[in-house]
């Protein structure tokens, strides 16, 4: 009787652990559409057409950085966001930022 229990168990905890990984996993997959769905389309403008706050906000974080490229998005609930691409020590670097100069983070 114990050699037919012990598979047995054994076949049901591992075919368990299948079934959870297989949920997990499923999961992950339809936050992976989420997040790709809300990915923001950003385009170019105009370095001088960046608002006060931006401009003054790069300045404050990247003393010694010259902004060479900028682009903006719209996010769902109308607000823009600003992508800087910077130069600094000869290196580039890019900073995102809402209109009001506070630094973008998207949401989780």
């Amino acid at each position: 009787m114990k050699k037919v229990l012990i598979p047995l168990v054994l076949v049901f905890a591992l075919g368990t652990g299948y079934v959870a990984n297989a949920a997990n996993s499923g999961s992950k997959t339809m936050n992976s559409s989420y997040v790709m769905q809300s990915e923001l389309k950003f385009i170019s403008v105009d370095v001088a057409d960046l608002p006060e706050a931006v401009t003054k906000a790069v300045s404050n974080d990247y003393k010694d950085a010259k902004i060479s490229q900028a682009s903006v998005a719209t996010t769902e609930d109308g607000s823009k966001v600003y992508k800087i691409v910077l130069q600094l020590n000869g290196q580039s670097m890019t900073a995102t930022y809402n209109e009001d100069g506070s630094k973008y983070e998207p949401e989780s």
